[in-house]
């Protein structure tokens, strides 16, 4: 970015050397501190790495203010909307998880000196929750005999590809009629193959097998009736009352 630039400068360097108004380049750039003259030419590397060899100490103070300018708390609500629409608008989010429960516990949880996690952080602190999850259900299921499996899917033919959930549904030894989420699986392909392999892999995370399935509740997609006839379960129909 060139110092005369009507954007706010972003690099720190700006910080620390006087912003030129000449847009002319190239043009020369004093040091503050040692006097000594850097051609400036459109990059900030030059003069950058100056300042990190000679005034090393100034540079990771300048840093820090940085940073911590960065990761200061916003002080009004108004403010701290404004930045969350920010967020949804260049993260390409969709509007409605404004509404997503997860999303407003998270919120009302977040500790005061909270930071954000970074992308590899928030990938395995997902597989570290399906991973206790799957466990959990493995130990919940591990005198299970017969049980129901409840699926239903959603393919983006566009995007090409598919994902289906897995609910099991069984009595328990009380009696009592108990229905628990266990996955959302994604599809290679909407087939019936590809959508039984997926269950039945799902299925085995949790220490069942397809073959302990009694029938499986679904609705008339042709790829679930094929995978109740390949799987040699019957099927239950369900479908929307209110259609």
């Amino acid at each position: 970015m060139s110092p005369g630039s009507s954007l706010k400068p972003r690099s720190v360097v700006w910080k620390f050397y006087p912003i030129p108004s000449n847009n002319t380049l190239p043009i020369n750039i004093q040091c503050p501190s040692c006097a000594t003259s850097m051609k400036f030419r459109g990059s900030t590397t030059g003069i950058l790495n100056h300042l990190i060899k000679f005034h090393n100490e100034e540079y990771n103070s300048l840093v820090s203010k940085q940073k911590n300018s960065y990761e200061s708390p916003v002080q009004s609500n108004e403010n701290a909307q404004i930045e969350l629409a920010k967020a949804f608008a260049t993260g390409g989010i969709a509007f409605r998880f404004a509404e997503n429960y997860e999303f407003k516990k998270f919120v009302q949880t977040k500790a005061s000196d909270f930071r954000m996690p970074s992308r590899f952080k928030i990938r395995a602190l997902i597989g570290e929750l399906k991973e206790n999850y799957t466990n959990n259900l493995k130990g919940k299921f591990k005198s299970l005999k017969k049980f129901t499996v409840i699926t239903d899917g959603y393919s983006d033919i566009r995007r090409n590809y598919s994902f289906y959930s897995l609910h099991v549904a069984y009595i328990d030894d009380n009696f009592d009629r108990k229905l628990v989420f266990c996955s959302l699986q994604t599809v290679n392909r909407g087939d019936a193959d590809s959508i039984g392999a997926a269950l039945n892999e799902a299925l085995e995370d949790i220490g069942l097998r397809f073959s302990q399935c009694t029938n499986i509740t679904c609705d008339g997609g042709s790829s679930l009736t094929l995978l109740a006839q390949k799987q040699g379960t019957d099927r239950l129909l369900f479908f929307n009352l209110n259609n």
